[in-house]
């Protein structure tokens, strides 16, 4: 029985294992709601959720004895009433702790002890347990009540792996569909470098300018590709960072010369403010190119002909604007990166400063000079960035421009 539960859920979060972060996170959001909704059901007592977290069988354990989320060994738990539930599926029941072994707990129980194994579909999803402090607690009414109580939860535990699964099927479809349009997207842009450098004959100024736009266009469609396969990874839980020294003028140039026609088609200047001199990071230069494409293209998209972009960095010591609509406050200040992509556009209404950031959300009311993109770019940022132990804010304004503001904690050698 207790195979079938770590199957379910297979390994819980490791590393930069972002998708099962996220899983946990929100299983652990509900699970800690239930189980104070279980205490509550039998007034106060003493109640925990165990569910499976990991392929070697340690238990995930939610309690309000000491209202936090916790794990523990196969070595602790094989002993535990909730282990033995789970293996066997049939409920435990004791109204007198003291008469009776009930198996191992972290300390002996007195009173009464009701625990009944999670069941879905011929699956075993965990346990629940209740402990109340007095005996003969647990009346056939309150047995009723609590199992049926349980079922819920089983119901509940399974939408949240089902919803697990189907996010896993999709970022798979969407990596095989990506990788798939890779192939001869490279082959297109070889014969179109090719072509460029004269290796089929010398070109007029005319076919020259026709075959770099069209190499434009097909970057711009690579870049589209990039980001639904870091999406896809991102669901899949295989995101990583490559991080190693790089210099980020170098990095911003190279960001801007990829976006140089792009910019002179949309008449549009593009400055950069940082110091020759500015200190290596220790970060990844391919990702934190991906962060300057997508906040660069989208100040080139929301900028009108003549307006400007101007992109500066600096090392911020105070760290408090990185917090900033956050409670918690930081007690001595930290060393940063600020890097700051600056436009003069259309600007963003306030209300929307905080949806941007969500996948394939687009500010309503946009006309069709502006239309474009899939509403990925943004939210790529704020992993990335995230991912790097920063965040990313905006400040705007309708008809003021935008500011994007990456912070960039600790990439410092």
């Amino acid at each position: 029985m207790i195979s079938n539960v770590v199957a379910a859920y297979g390994s819980g979060p490791q590393g930069n294992n972002v998708l099962a972060s996220q899983e946990w996170r929100k299983i652990d959001e509900v699970l800690v709601q239930t189980v104070q909704q279980a205490s509550r059901l039998m007034d106060g007592a003493a109640c925990r959720i165990v569910v499976p977290e990991q392929e070697s069988g340690s238990l995930r354990v939610y309690a309000t004895e000491t209202n936090a989320v916790f794990s523990l060994s196969l070595i602790q738990t094989q002993h535990y009433i909730e282990y033995q539930v789970m293996t066997n599926g049939q409920p435990f029941l004791s109204n007198d702790c003291g008469q009776e072994t009930i198996g191992y707990t972290e300390q002996p129980l007195t009173g009464s002890v009701f625990c009944v194994p999670l069941l879905y579909d011929a699956r075993c999803l965990g346990a629940l347990r209740i402990h109340c402090a007095q005996r003969d607690a647990f009346a056939p009414v309150a047995i009723q009540r609590l199992s049926a109580f349980a079922e819920q939860v089983s119901i509940t535990i399974a939408c949240l792996i089902e919803a697990r699964e189907a996010t896993r099927a999709r970022a798979t479809f969407l990596s095989m569909v990506a990788h798939e349009l890779r192939s001869p997207l490279n082959a297109i842009n070889g014969y179109l470098d090719l072509t460029l450098a004269g290796t089929g004959g010398e070109l007029t100024e005319q076919q020259h300018e026709f075959i770099q736009r069209a190499r434009a266009g097909s970057e711009h469609l690579y870049t589209l590709l990039e980001d639904l396969l870091l999406i896809s990874r991102v669901d899949a839980g295989q995101m990583r960072l490559n991080k190693s020294i790089i210099y980020l003028p170098e990095l911003v140039a190279s960001a801007v010369e990829e976006l140089e026609l792009t910019a002179i088609d949309h008449g549009v200047s593009i400055t950069i403010e940082i110091a020759e001199n500015f200190p290596p990071l220790f970060a990844d230069a391919i990702r934190l190119q991906q962060v300057l494409r997508n906040l660069i293209s989208n100040a080139l998209r929301f900028t009108p002909s003549t307006g400007k972009i101007i992109i500066s960095a600096y090392i911020d010591q105070s760290g408090e604007e990185s917090r900033r609509g956050e409670e918690e406050l930081l007690e001595q200040p930290i060393k940063q990166v600020k890097l700051r992509i600056q436009d003069t556009g259309i600007g963003i209404p306030p209300e929307f400063h905080a949806r941007i950031f969500e996948r394939f959300f687009q500010v309503p009311g946009h006309n069709a000079m502006i239309a474009g993109g899939q509403g990925l770019g943004l939210a790529i940022v704020k992993k990335i960035v995230e991912l790097h132990g920063g965040n990313v804010v905006v400040e705007s304004a309708p008809a003021q421009g935008s500011s994007f503001i990456c912070f960039l904690p600790c990439l410092f050698q």
